[in-house]
């Protein structure tokens, strides 16, 4: 397994961005295939560090599914193409892509690129399945927090709101309000979210906007890894089951 760190230049963010990657094994970047992709997105307020909280489970992931798992800086923009900011979201959902698939042999097969965020992370993970599904075959959402406007994103501020969306009340029936995404997307959503959480009601009413959104819900366990911890291992292994 390889662990690297990339700081690239971005002409659709003007700027530099991050990001931290676990790889397959060097040997078997050598025999001419392409991969999967898992892409993460961080929490708000963290940064594509954050992916390290879960080294074991992940860097496991790469070698033995043979994938990439690349977390891209998203900064505080909510995966939005802010409205006094970056376009972030244009970003990800494009030239992001398009820079790794040019340093690494990344598969094209949407069905083989998910995309996952976790708590606050797991909003613009699910937005940009659900407004690009020619590019992210599925997003998986754990413990998803997934509507900013409405609350649950402690480092959001009505004045950080209006700087990502301009006016926050026009959020809703736009592509930045997910419930009315899901209705009108061709996207593929998993939603893993604990029975006792507080993000249980929204990722319900979520999973029944549309029949391609599947909630898979889970009780909290006794042992002493974290119900995060226990649904990324649930993903690794829906992963290898494809």
């Amino acid at each position: 397994m390889a662990y690297i760190e990339v700081n690239a230049l971005s002409v659709c963010l003007s700027g530099t961005f991050e990001a931290c990657i676990f790889a397959p094994e060097p040997k078997a970047l050598q025999e001419g295939n392409s991969f999967p992709v898992v892409w993460y997105i961080h929490e708000d307020g963290d940064s594509p560090y954050g992916l390290l909280r879960h080294t074991d489970i992940l860097e496991k992931l790469a070698v033995e599914e043979r994938l990439f798992v690349i977390a891209p800086a998203a900064g505080h923009s909510l995966c939005t193409d802010m409205a006094w900011g970056t376009k972030n979201e244009t970003f990800l959902s494009g030239e992001c892509v398009e820079i790794f698939r040019f340093l690494y042999p990344l598969s094209r097969d949407p069905q083989k690129n998910t995309v996952v965020g976790i708590g606050t992370g797991a909003y613009g993970a699910c937005k940009l399945a659900l407004n690009h599904p020619e590019v992210f075959g599925r997003g998986v959402a754990i413990e998803g927090r997934l509507d900013p406007v409405k609350g649950g994103f402690p480092c959001q501020s009505r004045a950080s709101l209006e700087a990502v969306f301009g006016d926050p009340e026009a959020v809703a029936g736009s592509r930045n309000d997910l419930f009315w995404s899901a209705g009108e997307s061709g996207g593929n959503l998993t939603l893993l979210c604990g029975r006792n959480s507080d993000a249980y009601p929204e990722n319900e009413r979520l999973a029944r906007m549309s029949p391609r959104i599947v909630l898979r819900t889970a009780e909290e366990g006794n042992d002493e890894r974290s119900f995060v911890e226990r649904q990324l291992e649930a993903l690794a292994e829906r992963l290898r089951q494809k």
